[in-house]
């Protein structure tokens, strides 16, 4: 049984007319997964939060809607949560997936070509970082985002800060897949 609002990290291996013994690069029928159980409405608190200041915790979307990681970690009743970045899990990336660094100052994702956005979607989890004893995080109905809505993406926005992104791709079957990124800030104040 699976419980709402816990964050699960799992591997679906979909058709089973896959070979296992095979290399991965296979690609098999649609797989589809279905839910049952009550909708979760209303606030909803975290639990489980990492205790210990700079350690992680996976957080999952209780919602069946899609939710606005920014409105989440910028709720005055979040406490202790890096605000900066969350880490979110791109299927795209690489051959079999991978991580994706989702720059919260409004500069995108690291690496670069990640399809991760600042929206959570329905049975999606991210990962937030611990910055300080007592952690806390609650999502809100207020935080949902009708799909049928026009989001900005600060696209036409200035940025004033010196950055360099780097990013590394590696040659897989004559063409290049994502890797892995990074991103550096210049500023003065740093």
């Amino acid at each position: 049984q699976l419980n709402t609002g816990e964050a699960y990290a799992l591997m679906v291996r979909g058709g089973r007319e896959l070979d296992l013994n095979l290399n991965n690069t296979q690609l098999g029928s649609a797989t589809t997964l279905r839910f049952t159980g009550e909708l979760v409405t209303g606030d909803f608190p975290v639990v489980g939060l990492a205790p210990n200041n700079l350690e992680f915790s996976l957080v999952a979307n209780p919602y069946q809607a899609q939710v606005d990681i920014e409105d989440l970690l910028f709720d005055a009743d979040a406490a202790n949560i890096n605000i900066a970045h969350v880490w979110i899990y791109d299927p795209n990336l690489a051959v079999h997936g991978g991580y994706a660094a989702l720059d919260m100052q409004g500069s995108g994702t690291v690496p670069l070509g990640s399809k991760a956005t600042k929206f959570l979607q329905p049975n999606q989890s991210v990962f937030v970082q611990i910055t300080g004893n007592s952690p806390a995080l609650t999502f809100k109905e207020t935080h949902k985002k009708d799909s049928g809505k026009e989001f900005t993406n600060g696209t036409f926005s200035v940025d004033h800060t010196g950055k360099l992104d780097i990013t590394l791709r590696r040659h897989h079957q004559s063409e290049y897949v994502l890797v892995d990124g990074v991103r550096l800030y210049f500023e003065e104040s740093f």
